[in-house]
């Protein structure tokens, strides 16, 4: 959710890019705009017994401070369909989705605050990461 491109080049790069042989993975994040942008993704599969759901959400704008604006994006991965075996059965039913402990979790976090509608300039990023 907090990417808005990613771009593979391959063979020898400029300068720009650390003059890297191989290749390299541009990613580009998204940034503030000047209006309120929000993006909910949530995917869910199971059979019996078994549960995946991956649940995204995307919130930015302007905060209304000299022309900055924020961007905050996470996402959870919540798996499972490899190992039933190793997860509880206490599980709770609500809202039409069956919460509880799974197999596999994972959850990433994304922070940016940068100026509205700037394509470069100076930004401040945090990411984090839980398994």
């Amino acid at each position: 959710m907090a990417l808005r491109a990613a771009n593979l080049m391959s063979g020898g790069l400029d300068a720009e890019y650390g003059g890297a042989l191989a290749g390299v993975l541009d990613l580009r994040t998204v940034s503030p705009s000047s209006h309120l942008d929000a993006e909910l993704q949530w995917r869910t599969t199971g059979a019996i017994g078994t549960r995946y759901d991956h649940v995204a959400a995307r919130l930015g704008g302007p905060l209304g401070l000299a022309g900055i604006g924020a961007v905050v994006a996470g996402e959870a991965t919540l798996d499972d369909r490899h190992l039933p075996m190793l997860r509880t059965l206490a599980r709770d039913d609500a809202l039409g989705g069956s919460f509880g402990w799974r197999a596999d979790n994972a959850m990433t976090g994304y922070l940016k605050l940068a100026r509205v509608d700037a394509s470069s300039g100076p930004s401040l990023r945090s990411s984090r990461a839980a398994a």
